[in-house]
């Protein structure tokens, strides 16, 4: 392990950045495993933004960069009891999340953001929820990154940095995410379903945000079996149509 300010001389070398317990490793890739992590064969996979956290209320990033660390809220208050309990059950539970604004800055500012926005997010869900992170940090128009998503690279790389080598059994494994493809999912880089694809290309099942916590802000609703049902219908409609006036809005 080297310092941040040698990074940029030793790609290939593991650095340590701050005290923060993130991890640059490989080149393009951050990632930090928490103290009481365990492996295992069952991973319920995260995405961060619009998914685990949204931005703070009074925030001006809205759906972007956040302002400071402080900048989120947990998605709504059903997010700490379902990964709880998905954690009770042998659960690995792991954030995979696209950073790019990040770029090659590991010790700059717009890293510092992020790691800071991660550390509290761990903070809020509790010391006792084993949560761990793997962010892409290459600028979405660079060529041949293999680790942003929809590419599979981070989850290869989880298996190797995280869970210890560990083959996970993916039948047991579950990918949440809000880029699913459909009109109302943030656009990044021209890919609105790049976590749809990510969980197609581990060959994961894969959920949306409303359909694990229920709707933003609130919580799970006593109707959720039937919110779930209207969910996988209209996502699978936006799949089969490329009549933009045919979409399901939300």
């Amino acid at each position: 392990y080297i310092t941040t300010n040698s990074w940029q001389k030793n790609p290939t070398v593991p650095t340590v950045l701050d005290d923060d317990g993130f991890v640059v490793h490989p080149k393009g890739l951050m990632h930090r495993v928490h103290p009481k992590n365990k492996p295992s064969t069952k991973v319920l996979a995260l995405d961060l933004d619009n998914t685990l956290i949204r931005r703070g209320k009074d925030s001006s990033a809205k759906g972007g960069m956040p302002d400071n660390k402080e900048d989120f809220e947990l998605y709504n208050d059903s997010v700490k009891g379902i990964l709880a309990d998905h954690a009770a059950r042998g659960y690995q539970l792991v954030v995979f999340s696209n950073q790019g604004a990040i770029k090659t800055a590991m010790g700059g500012i717009t890293s510092y953001i992020v790691r800071g926005v991660c550390d509290n997010v761990g903070k809020a869900l509790g010391e006792d929820l084993t949560l761990n992170f793997m962010l892409a940090t290459a600028d979405p128009k660079a060529k041949g990154d293999e680790y942003r998503k929809p590419k599979t690279g981070m989850w290869d790389k989880f298996i190797e940095l995280i869970n210890d080598g560990q083959e996970p059994d993916l039948a047991e494994c579950m990918y949440v995410g809000d880029a699913a493809g459909r009109p109302q999912d943030l656009v990044t880089s021209g890919i609105n379903d790049g976590d749809r694809k990510f969980a197609e290309g581990v060959g994961i099942a894969f959920k949306t945000p409303e359909e694990i916590f229920g709707a933003p802000g609130a919580g799970k609703m006593e109707n959720q079996d039937l919110g779930n049902a209207f969910f996988e219908l209209a996502n699978a409609y936006v799949v089969k149509t490329d009549d933009e006036k045919k979409h399901f809005r939300a």
